[in-house]
């Protein structure tokens, strides 16, 4: 058998994906026998087989675990049983023990791939059986970390990766603990030896040990005194921090700073070693969570403030100062972030605006640890700051590198990260309520030498944007004098655009035949009979999704070329062959639904290019597409596979609804595991509901508003009688969710009928709806519709002026206002992010895009809540802010 494993194995990697297919099918089938686990186990042993025959057995053998090893397993289908009966039965004990017993083995292998393939399966093996019944793991596990010889350290690595992914599991305090007892000082052990091992395993010890006291501090709840124990040294280890990140600075700039050209390139993790931190902007980010965590200890506050004796008065802390310059150097925009917001300007405006969007980000943990000083050392952090910005401006006037504007940009970042504490020490200074000497961070000097002198076109886009969001940060205090200046500054870059939108427009549709465009598109035509064949064929997700979007551009942009594209020899259509694609797209082989992703797209370019090409294959294409939603798993592929639903109801509902009801498919019982036979209808409005409020894109989700309340007005059965998940119920259990226990203890809600669940959709889509397309044109805020934030109950109206500038168009707004501390008053995201349209061009004159959604969503929702049956459909399943949505609603 172990001859038929092997040549299986080879051909799972077969580049003909028919070959493939076939040895999956047959591997699955060896996998339900016992001694399959041992042979794939000596496979990764022996070493005269081929490196890729024995990575693949260690692969496999991780998902043979998985499956056949214990119920414990989520992913558990068991072994065939020998006598022939029909129940599964699990792996011997002493089948188990020996095949543990290869996976140790396999830890010391020199080949990194290897090591790693077996410590995750081991991982996987000992979960369910230890301690009880694998007694031997730990003592065999230190055994290894215990290596004295740096020619061990291949060892020391695969225990290393065993511990990593063991611990980071379903483990309880008890095996916390014993874990933690026997290993610990092993672990310090490898951390202190830095001649013998590398960082990267170094670095993997510390991580352990994290994991281990993460977990232990989620199950117990308790610190175990840990404060008192790290308190003599929090002095010495702040200083330590501010130090390596000052050392750091020069690394941040030559790998991630300055031009690629000019430096190394950024280091990466190795195979195996993403989850250890080893590039600088991630040690440095938590470096500076160390320090914001901190600086509220007296030991760390008193380190950061200490001035030698011999100092000037006027000198600042040196540990202080050095660290709010290394916050603005890590605060520099790197060649990544200027790569990702020179293709998405929406992207550098939202990281300015938006907290919560900064994740780790280093700009992010900056603006965090320069907060925390401001609140516990404000005087001494303000002068710091004072002299990070004078520093910055004459580095920049003595310095002519063609990057040096980033300097100035990362010091207006950081110190706009931080406006709000700002001015309000100055609030206070101000008042006589605090002696800060906020006045130490002088306002109008930054303006004047860091603010006004880059307001214009001549500087780079990237720093000109960033001064107009300092000066509205800081709007509220500038002297009038200085306001003026900033105001007309402003003026004039606008006034330097050659044009303004209106005559960009122009310009453009008297030049519509872009010549450049043209011969694009002729060659992608050209090349198109070779990107079908190989999308015909091809296996690899980036190419097919890669593939896919260049049919899309077709289609939208020389769709007649396209159509009337026949491939030679057999004469199939265009059209034939684009379906044959998305058919096979559909096909549930991609696990991670990665190669669909780009689906949607194109079918909606087919139906709006190419309706009548569509509509006769329209029953074929239906049952695809519900057949592939049925089993979605994510939310991105269920969003490709609901629109183009959507876009076709909202035309042709009742062709479509009755298309759908006329076949079954199999759905997956969540709650049970099993399968049962719904009709395509169901599939539909199930998944539909479950995937709403993750659809992307203006244009997607204003079609499936649209499209639902088609669903809803056709009143089908089904939206009575299939129940669905409504509203979370609260948990009133207190008890600690930790991994293993939400497996056990999902989250409760409510359940209601689905045509309930549509309503509370579209009462949501109601209240975020717009009247016409984004953009200064759509005025939500002027439409005077009461909503439960306006509504006083009594329907009396606060007398209150409504100070938001009028927005006819972009121009109508008032400089002054938009240099104001929320920016751009009166304006959503949608406004500020789809100031270019959308991502079509030819969905700009949509009747969809432009109609207005508020009224039409208003007029349905009200011919629903005034239906007969309507309060025992809807009523008892809307919360009573829902309630108050819908009473806005139909007065709307």
């Amino acid at each position: 058998m172990a001859d038929q494993v092997i040549g299986v194995l080879e051909a799972t990697l077969s580049p003909d994906a028919n070959v493939r297919t076939q040895a999956e099918l047959q591997l699955s089938s060896i996998h339900a026998e016992a001694e399959c686990g041992s042979i794939l186990a000596d496979a990764l042993l022996a070493a005269q087989l081929p490196m890729h025959i024995r990575q693949a057995a260690g692969i496999n053998l991780r998902k043979w675990v998985n499956e056949r090893w214990s119920p414990q397993s989520s992913a558990y289908i068991g072994l065939r049983d020998p006598s022939g009966s029909s129940a599964a039965i699990a792996t011997p004990l002493e089948l188990k023990s020996s095949i543990r017993g290869k996976l140790l083995q396999a830890l010391k292998l020199r080949e990194k791939p290897l090591r790693l393939a077996a410590a995750y399966a081991l991982s996987a093996a000992s979960a369910p059986d230890w301690p009880d019944d694998a007694p031997e793991l730990l003592p065999s596990i230190q055994q290894l970390l215990d290596q004295q010889s740096s020619s061990n350290a291949d060892a020391v690595h695969g225990a290393m990766a065993f511990l990593s992914d063991f611990v980071s599991g379903d483990l309880d305090e008890n095996q916390i603990v014993a874990v933690s007892r026997q290993l610990l000082p092993s672990l310090e052990r490898v951390l202190g030896a830095d001649q013998q091992y590398s960082g990267f395993i170094r670095a993997r010890a510390v991580l352990v040990f994290r994991h281990l006291l993460e977990t232990l501090f989620m199950t117990l709840k308790v610190a175990l005194n840990f404060r008192s124990h790290i308190k003599p040294y929090i002095a010495r280890l702040t200083n330590i921090a501010v130090s390596n990140l000052a050392q750091l600075t020069s690394a941040f700039t030559a790998a991630h700073v300055s031009p690629s050209e000019d430096g190394p390139s950024a280091a990466g993790s190795t195979e195996g070693d993403s989850d250890v931190a080893s590039d600088v902007p991630r040690l440095a980010s938590q470096i500076l969570d160390f320090v914001t965590s901190s600086i509220r200890l007296p030991s760390a506050k008193s380190a950061l403030l200490h001035v030698d004796s011999t100092a000037a008065a006027s000198a600042p802390p040196p540990a202080l100062a050095s660290l709010v310059e290394s916050l603005r150097s890590f605060s520099r925009m790197t060649r990544e972030d200027e790569e990702e917001w020179s293709s998405d300007i929406g992207a550098f405006v939202a990281a300015s605006d938006d907290e919560e969007g900064l994740g780790w980000a280093l700009r992010g943990s900056c603006a965090d640890a320069l907060g925390g000083l401001l609140e516990d050392a404000a005087q001494p952090t303000l002068g710091c700051l004072q002299r990070v910005a004078e520093s910055t401006a004459r580095h920049v006037s003595d310095t002519h590198a063609p990057d040096v504007w980033k300097e100035s940009e990362a010091a207006l970042a950081l110190f706009g990260g931080v406006a709000e504490a700002v001015l309000e020490h100055k609030e206070e200074d101000a008042d006589g309520s605090s002696c800060t000497m906020a006045g130490a961070l002088d306002l109008g000097n930054i303006f004047t030498t860091m603010v006004l002198p880059n307001m214009s076109l001549r500087s780079a886009p990237f720093l000109l944007g960033r001064c107009f969001v300092f000066a509205s940060q800081y709007a509220s205090a500038l002297p009038p004098h200085l306001a003026a200046e900033i105001l007309e500054a402003a003026v004039h870059s606008v006034e330097d655009n050659s044009s303004d939108g209106a005559e960009g427009d122009a310009i453009i549709k008297l030049d519509a035949k872009d010549h450049v465009l043209l011969s694009v598109v002729e060659d992608m035509l050209e090349v198109l009979p070779a990107l079908v064949a190989t999308l015909t064929v091809s296996d690899d997700r980036d190419v097919l999704q890669r593939g896919v979007e260049c049919l899309t551009h077709l289609v939208r942009k020389a769709p007649q070329q396209m159509l009337e594209w026949t491939e030679p020899g057999s004469g199939t259509t265009s059209i034939q062959k684009t379906l044959a694609i998305v058919a096979r797209l559909l096909e549930p082989a991609d696990e991670f639904e990665s190669g669909g992703l780009a689906v949607g797209d194109l079918l909606i370019a087919l139906l709006r290019k190419a309706p009548e090409a569509v509509v006769e294959v329209l029953p074929d294409l239906l049952r695809a597409l519900v057949t592939r939603l049925a089993s979605v798993r994510t939310s991105a592929f269920a969003q490709s596979l609901i629109v183009p639903f959507a876009y076709l109801m909202l035309e042709q509902a009742t062709t479509v609804i009755e298309l759908l009801e006329g076949f079954h498919t199999q759905l997956a019982n969540e709650s049970s595991g099993s399968g049962q036979t719904v009709s395509g209808l169901e599939v539909l409005a199930r998944r539909w509901v479950e995937h709403a409020e993750t659809i992307q894109g203006f244009w997607a989700q204003r079609v499936s508003s649209i499209a639902l309340t088609r669903l809803l007005e056709a009143n089908r059965p089904i939206l009575s009688n299939v129940i669905v998940q409504g509203d979370l119920l609260p948990d009133n259990s207190n008890i600690i969710r930790t991994r293993s226990k939400a497996k056990t203890m999902p989250h409760k809600y409510s359940q209601i009928p689905i045509s309930a669940k549509m309503l509370k959709l579209l009462l949501s889509d109601w209240q975020h709806a717009r009247r016409g397309p984004p953009g200064p044109s759509a005025d939500d805020a002027a439409d005077g519709a009461r909503t439960p934030e306006t509504d006083d109950e009594d329907g009396e109206w606060d007398d209150e002026e409504d100070h938001a500038p009028k927005r006819g168009a972009l121009g109508d707004i008032i400089l002054s206002d938009v240099l104001g501390p929320t920016g751009f008053p009166g304006y959503g995201e949608e406004d500020l992010f789809d100031l270019n349209g959308p991502e079509d061009p030819d969905l700009a004159s949509d009747e969809v895009y432009n109609m207005d959604a508020k009224a039409y969503l208003s007029s349905f929702l009200r011919s629903q809540i005034q239906l007969p049956d309507a309060n025992a459909r809807y009523a008892p399943y809307l919360s009573s802010d829902e309630q108050q949505v819908a009473r806005a609603a139909t007065a709307f």
